[in-house]
């Protein structure tokens, strides 16, 4: 009776160099399907948490929920119980729905609604209250993602109208270069930004100055008041 050969050394070091081409071969596109699966998600928590921020104000006579850098939508804190007793919690009564999953670290929740609507920001100095006092629903945007060193945000996201040259809170880039949001009329969309200085700054709890940046112009346009001139 013969013996069974096995692999000599020749053989498995080209096996296992296969194997290595192999995965450097998939190993980016594995990585590009869960980005695009993490964002696929992202956007079904936008447009989750905006279908509750529209339920909440046909409960309540069209008045928008408030939305406080201290809290009410969500409360103030970095535990979980910012989010769950918040008063638009009720209209989901699921925590995930608040995380974006490509965020990293323990933060709660990675959207924030936009100042306008109903905030307190003294950088915005005339607020919407119901939802007819937005003049353009398809064009103001409601929830947007952010990023906040502090690692959780508080309820509203602050910004210059224009012609103010300054983030306050900023956009987050958690996938890639651009940032989710959502729009008061319900629709969601994914903004890819133009100006690097976007997706680079420093991510410390300061104002970061964008000074002719497009992308800054073009939230601006979407903050619901004072919109830059038509370019």
């Amino acid at each position: 009776m013969s013996r069974r050969r096995g692999f000599t050394i020749v053989e498995m070091l080209v096996v296992i160099a296969m194997i290595a081409v192999l995965a450097g071969i998939l190993l980016p596109a594995l990585t590009k399907a869960r980005d695009a699966a993490r964002r696929t998600v992202c956007m079904s928590n936008l447009r989750q948490l905006t279908q509750a921020y529209l339920g909440y104000a046909a409960d309540h006579d069209r008045e928008l929920i408030t939305n406080h850098r201290h809290g009410d939508w969500v409360m103030d804190g970095a535990d979980r119980d910012a989010v769950t007793t918040g008063k638009l919690y009720p209209y989901l009564n699921n925590d995930r729905v608040y995380r974006c999953p490509q965020q990293e670290g323990e933060r709660f929740h990675s959207y924030s609604i936009n100042d306008y609507l109903n905030g307190d920001s003294p950088l915005i100095l005339s607020h919407a209250h119901r939802i007819s006092d937005v003049s353009n629903q398809a064009a103001t945007f409601a929830f947007i993602e952010e990023f906040d060193p502090r690692f959780y945000n508080h309820g509203g996201f602050e910004m210059m109208p224009y012609p103010g040259k300054f983030w306050f809170d900023h956009p987050a880039v958690f996938h890639g270069k651009g940032s989710g949001l959502s729009f008061v009329d319900g629709h969601c969309d994914f903004w890819p930004w133009a100006d690097q200085r976007t997706w680079t700054y420093d991510q410390g709890y300061d104002q970061v100055k964008a000074d002719g940046s497009p992308d800054l112009l073009r939230l601006q346009g979407a903050l619901g008041i004072n919109p830059p001139p038509a370019q």
